[in-house]
């Protein structure tokens, strides 16, 4: 599978790897479902979760295995994975596996449509990763809660916080999350029926994500692009 198309971002691979190396039970199952999935074999890739995420308190492990079946869209089987991992980094009183967790849950209830539920687990998850200073954790909650306001259709509150994030994105050199912050600046621009300034923030995300080597968004940026009148559509200067 193709890395526009990869299931198990290289980043959580890295983490289930790392696990291995340090001989975590369980981990090489992991591992070989992650594979399978970056493979295109998802029903083995599925069977083989199946068989082993209830047997982990690992939360690196648990993080793949709720980013495999929230893409593969088993929501059910994502929650479930996601409570278990707030539990756990309570107990173990970890605070910025706790926020992630959080901010998974809302993404869940972002995707079904439990819009109140996906603020309030994006506002949790924000307030735990300020009081730590977790500046990457704070970039991506506000990301969430943007797309939340989005979503309402509240686009004032949604710019402002995606802007908010941009700031501190950029300033940690998140170049990843720089291209996603402008992508989604693009479609504010785009629903408010500025066409041009879509254009321009599209094409700064895509020629980041490019430059940096994450193919995954490419195609759906492209066809973005290419739904745009052809006056629309400048060359745009690179993000900073």
């Amino acid at each position: 599978m193709s890395s526009e198309t990869e299931l198990i971002a290289v980043s959580t691979l890295a983490a289930v790897q790392a696990a291995c190396a340090e001989n975590i039970a369980l981990a090489q199952s992991f591992l070989q479902a992650a594979l399978l999935a970056n493979q295109g074999k998802v029903q083995e890739a599925a069977a083989q979760l199946t068989e082993v995420h209830d047997q982990t308190d690992d939360l690196r492990l648990l993080f793949m295995a709720f980013q495999f079946f929230f893409r593969t869209g088993d929501m059910t089987r994502a929650m479930g994975i996601t409570n278990r991992r707030i539990q756990i980094a309570r107990r173990e009183d970890k605070p910025e596996p706790e926020a992630r967790a959080l901010s998974n849950l809302g993404l869940i209830y972002l995707t079904l449509g439990e819009h109140t539920q996906a603020k309030q687990c994006g506002e949790q998850a924000l307030a735990i990763n300020e009081r730590i200073g977790h500046q990457l954790g704070i970039a991506r909650d506000l990301g969430h809660l943007a797309n939340v306001y989005e979503l309402i259709g509240e686009l004032d509150q949604a710019e402002n916080l995606n802007y908010r994030g941009l700031a501190i994105a950029k300033s940690i050199d998140a170049h990843e999350m720089v291209a996603g912050k402008l992508a989604n600046l693009g479609d504010i621009a785009f629903a408010r029926g500025n066409h041009l300034q879509a254009g321009k923030l599209w094409q700064q995300a895509m020629e980041l994500f490019e430059h940096i080597g994450v193919r995954k968004w490419h195609t759906q940026l492209k066809a973005k692009l290419e739904s745009l009148p052809i006056t629309q559509v400048t060359t745009a200067k690179p993000a900073e």
